[in-house]
This record gives C-alpha cells, structure tokens and sequence, in this order.
C-alpha cells in the first residue's frame, strides 16, 4: 500500500497518521455508528444521506479500518490479536435499511442524541447558555417546570442546534407535545 492510499485512510477515518491502534478502532465504531441504519445523527438529513450513501461511506470505513489494522500490526507485532477480531468486524457484510423516522419531539430523543454524540448535559450547558437544569428538564419532559412556551420553545431551538438537529422542526414537535401536555392537564 502507498503512503497516499494509507495517508486517504486516516483521512476517511478522521484520525491522524500517528493514532494508536485503540484510535482507530474508535474512530471506526463513531463512524460505524454515525451512518448505521439507525444513526440519531442520520436520521433528519434523511434526504441528504440515503441508505446507498450510507452504504458507501460504511464500505469506505470498513476498509480503511481494515487497512489501517493491518499496517499498524505490521509495525507493532502484540497488536495482530488485535488485528485478527478487526478483520472478522470488517468482513461482515455492511446493511443499510430505512429507518423508521424518530419521535423527534420526545426527550428521550435528545438524550439518545446526546449520548450518541459523546456530549454531557453541562457541557452543552455551557456551551449554550441554557441553565443545566432546563436541558435535563427538556430530556424528562418535565413540562410543570417550564411554564413559558416562548422561553420554553427557544431552549428547545437552541438545545436541537447544539446537537446538529433541525432546530424548527425539533422545536415543532416537541410543542406538540407540550400542547397536549397543556391541554390534558386542564
């Protein structure tokens, strides 16, 4: 293999040709994960990333995940146990379906966004200036806590932005929701 087919392989798994073997096997199991059938992630650019160009991108992770595993247990020999369980990974046959669309407006859709992304609550808090305890309250559905429907519904916005998700439709379901809440509670 050349330096430039090796130099495209980090590339496609977006670590640096320096990175540990433990690197790499993560970077392939976010990848795998970020475009699998039933990737959070995914799922709103639905139109954007079909499951063929799901598929495609998993082939190209698959591979470069491979090779990468290959070069760094000819280099480093105690890794080849290591190796040998990445081939059996990459030789499993890559299956993209369609998804059933996500409950975008529930709670739990945030958390498992979240959780999928490697993201903890405070950071997010910090990072958009929502109070800790209003984005855990969004998580939990805990409409009694949250009166506003203006502030509620920009938490909300502001909450789908930070995690790469359509902030108007995110914030459109999950009024829906607090509506019915609103209503049924009368």
């Amino acid at each position: 293999m050349s330096k430039e087919e090796l130099k495209q392989y980090y590339h496609i798994l977006e670590v640096n040709e320096d990175a540990s073997l433990e690197e790499v096997e993560h970077a392939y199991m976010h990848l795998k994960q970020l475009y699998s059938s039933n990737s959070m992630i995914i799922m709103p650019m639905e139109e954007e990333f079909s499951g063929e160009d799901r598929k495609k991108i998993l082939v190209q992770v698959e591979e470069a995940y491979r090779e990468i595993s290959r070069f760094i247990a000819d280099r480093v020999p105690e890794s080849r146990s290591m190796i040998a369980e990445a081939d059996t990974l990459a030789e499993k046959v890559v299956e993209v379906e369609t998804p059933p669309p996500p409950d975008l407006g529930r709670g739990s859709f945030f958390r498992q966004t979240r959780e999928s992304l490697g993201r903890s609550i405070s950071d997010l808090s910090s990072e958009l200036d929502i109070p800790y305890q209003t984005l855990q309250d969004i998580e939990l559905e805990n409409y009694e806590t949250m009166t506003d429907a203006g502030q509620l519904r920009w938490c909300v916005s502001t909450y789908a932005r930070g995690l790469s998700l359509d902030p108007r439709q995110t914030a459109d379901e999950y009024m829906k929701y607090f509506r019915i809440w609103l209503r049924d509670r009368k």
